[in-house]
């Protein structure tokens, strides 16, 4: 028996790989020749951590498949170096769509590699799998759909395209199957949450996104049959959350059938608790009775305006100005008088863009949905801004530690502007995004006339000339940011804002020093309270001094006494600012956050929640 491990990096359940190794153990020939095993890394495994468990410490390794994205590009290369080290006949394999269709460069750049798979890879993986378990492997390569691979004489050569899979049930489902368990042999839940697709394929050709090609693709859906065996079975597994890997969640009336059903199993399992997803660009009468029907279960989901910009000049260039989903303001109300979260993204570095219109689209978010996710342009392969850059005058570099190109500058952004704007965006992103201050970004507009980026530019200002060993982690975090261009560079400085007790003095010293002094004096205290509610509800990841252990799944902060009731101002912000009334609040927040520090997805499951005391 030969033995292939399918190795891939995770967010958190390894669905792609779950695919194929259904797919492997479904086959009768694969499943005679190979054991297969999944290996998942998190962020914080090494290169030798990887290379240990994988090829080192691990039974010889005939197949080695990843799944392979900008970030881990270089890794995988090195680790296929190392497995022909090992074994020079090891068949190494890399898919995913940062390959897809890149054949060329990537056989170039790493010689350890020898297949490329192009496009959805499950039947592609087997008929190779079939073929290297036989006589005659490098024969049979002409004749798999879908590859890019090195022929004996060392040439390139890539096969005819694969069509794509119509009907997904076909793909055996990863969870029914056991290819991937749920739960540890102690009985915990393995994965935060649990990852499916109730469809593939995005009808839009956005010009910086592969979701669809580039090209657009018709949505292939799987069986409402199997989404209800999978719903069930998580339900039964007790799982909390599920996310949906759809890329435009509500637009077809099977999206409402799955609604149905998933109300339906919760109704008679009591779960999962709730689902995520990627919501329909253009919101139409599907959407919005799905809307009405979560709103009625109770269901309570992370709306995204997968918006990117306001600017009409570079919604032009991304192709996406008649887009329904600019149209926003009227979504984002439905949503507030449901009670119903909702928040935005923006990429910074789209040609058309400006600083002044990145700024002016930031802020009109900012003041209406909870978080506004930012990130920099980044180009990826087998997009319109990839295949013609020039025309949009785009000056790229390719990353030091991954294989992403980072946009330097266009005819609408200089590069010293760029790393301006990365420093709003460092900021942007830990504190706005991640919601370490949730809710001062609207009274302090409302208030004082302060917009919220003007709010993070002066943040800035005010850490930049501090002596502080917070304040200076905190900036030298930034500046790896400006000087990298990348904006995920952000965890260490999320891991500090969370575990440095003297966060709470830096900002109330820039509240009150360089935020108050722009506010009438009647106002002043009444901003001063909301700042301090944003603190004492932060998100706690370990017990302290003043947080002590409620029960097996809550902290409790007591006796938190405010001069306004800020909570209640909080939830009618419109209203005219309250007059000065001393109240006392309990505040309780859930456990378990520290395992969740990076997530801005679910930040805010963790944040205070404030129990008045009479």
């Amino acid at each position: 028996m030969q033995k292939g491990i399918w190795d891939m990096t995770r967010e958190s359940m390894p669905l792609a790989a779950g695919y194929f190794k259904a797919m492997i153990e479904s086959d009768a020939d694969t499943r005679r020749s190979y054991q297969v095993d999944i290996c998942n890394f998190g962020g914080g495994a090494t290169l030798l951590d990887m290379a240990r468990v994988l090829l080192l410490e691990a039974p010889a390794v005939h197949v080695l498949g990843f799944s392979v994205l900008g970030w881990n590009f270089d890794d995988f290369c090195k680790l296929a170096e190392l497995a022909k080290q090992l074994n020079p006949d090891v068949l190494t394999i890399f898919g995913g769509n940062h390959v897809t269709d890149q054949g060329n460069r990537v056989l170039q750049r790493c010689a350890a590699v020898d297949v490329v798979v192009n496009g959805e890879g499950e039947l592609t993986v087997v008929e190779l799998l079939r073929a290297y378990a036989g006589p005659g492997f490098r024969a049979a390569l002409p004749d798999i759909a879908g590859i890019t691979y090195r022929a004996s004489d060392g040439s390139v050569r890539t096969t005819t395209p694969r069509p794509r899979i119509v009907d997904l049930d076909v793909i055996p489902s990863p969870i029914l199957t056991g290819a991937i368990e749920l739960r540890t042999a102690d009985g915990q839940p393995r994965y935060d949450v649990v990852l499916l697709e109730t469809n593939r394929g995005c009808p839009y050709s956005c010009s910086f996104c592969y979701w669809g090609g580039a090209t657009g693709q018709k949505v292939r859906k799987f069986s409402p049959d199997r989404l209800r065996r999978e719903l069930e079975f998580c339900a039964e597994q007790r799982v909390e959350r599920v996310i949906l890997c759809d890329a435009n969640f509500g637009m077809f009336r099977e999206d409402e059938d799955f609604v149905d059903t998933f109300i339906e199993v919760r109704r008679r399992y009591g779960y999962p608790l709730n689902f995520d997803t990627s919501w329909a660009k253009n919101k139409g009468p599907v959407f919005y009775r799905i809307l009405e029907k979560m709103k009625g279960a109770g269901l309570h989901s992370a709306f995204t305006l997968a918006l990117q910009s306001l600017s009409p000049a570079a919604l032009t260039t991304m192709r996406r100005r008649n887009m329904k989903v600019n149209d926003w303001e009227d979504l984002v109300e439905r949503l507030n008088e449901r009670g119903m979260d909702s928040y935005a993204e923006l990429i910074w570095g789209i040609p058309g863009e400006t600083s002044e219109s990145f700024l002016a689209g930031y802020d009109e978010l900012a003041l209406e949905v909870s978080r506004v996710a930012v990130y920099s342009h980044l180009i990826l392969p087998n997009t319109e801004f990839y295949e013609n850059r020039r025309d949009y005058g785009l000056v790229l570099i390719r990353g030091a530690d991954d294989d992403f190109e980072y946009v330097l500058q266009h005819e609408s952004m200089t590069f010293d502007e760029n790393r301006r704007m990365h420093a709003f965006l460092f900021w942007a992103r830990v504190i706005g995004e991640h919601r370490v201050l949730r809710h001062i970004w609207k009274p302090a507009h409302d208030l004082a006339g302060l917009k919220p980026s003007a709010l993070l530019a002066s943040l800035d200002v005010f850490m930049s000339r501090q002596t502080d060993p917070l304040a200076r982690d905190l900036t030298r975090c930034r500046d790896r940011v400006v000087d990298r261009l990348d904006t995920t560079k952000i965890k260490e400085a999320l891991l500090l804002v969370h575990r440095q007790e003297s966060l709470h003095p830096l900002l109330r010293a820039w509240w009150v020093h360089h935020v108050l002094p722009n506010v009438s004096g009647r106002h002043r205290a009444l901003l001063a309270d909301v700042l301090e509610y944003d603190l004492v509800t932060m998100p706690v990841a370990h017990a302290g001094p003043d947080v002590t252990v409620l029960d097996d799944d809550h902290y409790v902060r007591r006796d938190i006494a405010f001069q306004y009731d800020v909570p209640q101002f909080l939830e009618k912000p419109d209203t005219s600012p309250p007059e000065p009334e001393t109240v006392i609040y309990d505040i309780t927040f859930r456990r378990g956050f520290e395992h969740h520090i990076d997530s801005h997805e679910l930040v805010e499951e963790y944040a205070g929640r404030p129990i008045r005391r009479i």
